[in-house]
């Protein structure tokens, strides 16, 4: 597909600073835009007073109006298709309001990939979008990117995504949402670029569908409810960050990890003995080297940057301590381990680092050495790399765009390269379920991966998703079980790694404890400078202990 060109078509020629940003993004991935559309409102805009001053209030800047500057700079007004003369477009990005702003429909017959326009799920009216996730207490905040007919009719999925709910603060919530969903544009223009043209978007069937799932919890709404959840959430915020902290732990499920493709209980764990509550053990991968079960994981204390240590486990107990595995000048978790050709590798979370490496073990699991960059330019987060049909799959974040809520993915003939971006990346959105938590799995030839559900909150629980289909231009996969964390003990408030260990799972659990670190903290504050970090190149460093 070649360089794709598009209209604006806003109200009054105005745009918000979401807007400006949206064309800037597309502007980034080559997209050019010829012109300027005015719509034209069809319907009075509904005001409430209760919202305007929420709005006011919580200052969100996504939705102040801008001038656009150089955004809108020497573009033409067009006023029918007419004045388009010899300029061929590919769509119409409409920044109209649904049901209440029109494009003159003679445009849509010189766009074939028709009028692009932003679906949000509801909010009240007068409110800005993603209000009414908080006025509802919505689990998740849903909006749409859709390619609609010259009736303002949606046929079209090109993006959709669940988004968490910023439970605390209207403005900040708002500004997450539609500084998001300014990506989506340059998202379907990358993927319709990958795919030659042939990834056009889902079918709608019914419009309603689109946020089918998007739940609810009982209570109040509107008004009342904003106001009631809100004053909540921020009580819970503030007591939780004042008198508790938390840490995470490793352990051992007796369990293979194929079990987990179906519904059942939490097999029984064997946490490892933790010397100090406040030390973080988590993110583990393990593996059987000589008859020893030896497992990598994240290791860090507050404050510090995390690095890869190693225990044994003798399918009983744990050993005595955890041991330095990996150090690099910037913080390591995640290490997930791979087996290849005889060889033992490891590609652990480096995100500082803005790429995603692949190292060998010289002697597991002290010493290694770096075998190669697989993917450069991109601060990856938690890669999980499978060999799955006739290539190599790499599911990952990125650090810089959505680490929580996008799931990237690359393929590849050979392990060390060279790797080719998915033409749909990212090719989730959704907080619930993309990113990785562990290995992904194959059981009766369907591949399952472990993800993340950070809706609630980071690392809240697994889900673990069955992939329907899986090309270098289509991902498909839907939810196959949710794996909860240990209804009782410590390890009760979140679990976010499920790994293979031979007859065994590698899991994680996170606690919390009461602690006056906040206080601290605060009280250290003004004694202690703050610097910033910088990233160093490895690249060319000896093997690493």
């Amino acid at each position: 597909m070649s360089s794709v060109r598009y209209l604006i078509a806003a109200p009054e020629g105005e745009l918000a600073d979401w807007q400006v940003r949206c064309i800037g993004h597309l502007t980034d991935v080559g997209a050019r835009a010829v012109g300027l559309v005015a719509s034209v409102r069809t319907s009075s805009r509904v005001r409430s007073t209760f919202w305007s001053i929420a709005t006011m209030v919580a200052r969100p800047r996504s939705i102040r109006q801008s001038r656009a500057g150089s955004a809108l700079h020497d573009l033409p007004l067009l006023k029918s298709v007419e004045d388009l003369g010899e300029n061929a477009i590919d769509f119409v990005l409409d920044f109209g309001e649904s049901g209440g702003d029109a494009v003159d429909a003679s445009f849509f017959s010189a766009a074939p990939l028709g009028f692009w326009r932003f679906a949000f799920a509801p909010s009240p009216a007068g409110a800005p979008p993603g209000a009414g996730d908080l006025a509802a207490g919505r689990e998740v905040a849903c909006a749409a990117l859709v390619s609609c007919d010259a009736h303002g009719v949606a046929k079209r999925v090109l993006k959709r995504g669940a988004l968490a709910v910023t439970r605390t603060r209207l403005g900040r919530h708002v500004d997450e949402l539609l500084y998001e969903v300014a990506r989506w544009p340059a998202h379907a223009c990358e993927t319709l670029q990958g795919s030659g043209g042939s990834n056009a978007g889902e079918v709608i069937v019914d419009e309603k569908s689109l946020f089918a799932d998007t739940e609810q919890t009982h209570g109040p709404h509107g008004a009342i409810g904003f106001l009631v959840r809100i004053l909540i959430a921020g009580a819970s915020a503030l007591l939780r960050r004042s008198f508790f902290s938390s840490s995470w732990n490793i352990g051992v499920a007796r369990a293979r990890i194929e079990s987990f493709a179906k519904d059942g209980p939490l097999p029984e764990v064997a946490w490892y003995p933790k010397a100090d509550v406040q030390r973080f053990a988590a993110d583990p991968f393990g593996l059987i080297v000589d008859g020893r079960r030896i497992v990598l994981c994240e290791s860090l204390f507050p404050g510090s940057d995390g690095t890869i240590h190693s225990a044994s486990f003798d399918g009983a107990t744990w050993g005595a301590d955890l041991e330095p595995s990996l150090e690099l000048p910037f913080h390591l978790s995640y290490p997930y381990i791979i087996e290849h050709e005889g060889g033992v590798y490891c590609v652990p979370e480096a995100s500082a680092s803005g790429e995603i490496a692949i190292y060998r073990a010289v002697r597991f699991p002290d010493r290694w050495e770096k075998r190669a960059t697989l993917v450069a330019g991109v601060g990856g987060v938690d890669s999980s790399i499978v060999r799955f049909g006739d290539k190599w799959w790499m599911f990952a974040g990125d650090i810089a765009d959505g680490a929580d809520f996008k799931l990237r993915i690359w393929y590849a003939d050979d392990l060390f390269g060279p790797w080719h971006p998915h033409a749909a990346s990212p090719a989730k959105i959704d907080v619930r379920s993309s990113r990785c938590a562990g290995t992904p799995f194959v059981v009766d030839g369907v591949l399952y991966r472990p993800s993340q559900d950070c809706s609630q909150t980071y690392g809240g629980r697994v889900i673990v998703n069955r992939v329907l289909k899986l090309t270098p231009t289509e991902f498909v996969e839907e939810s196959a079980r949710i794996v909860d964390a240990e209804s009782g003990g410590p390890y009760r408030f979140g679990l976010h790694t499920l790994s293979r260990f031979g007859e065994y799972t590698l899991i994680d659990g996170k606690q919390r404890f009461l602690s006056v670190s906040y206080w601290i903290r605060r009280a250290k504050r003004p004694f202690v400078s703050t610097r910033g970090s910088k990233r160093r190149d490895v690249s060319d460093q000896p093997p690493y202990r």
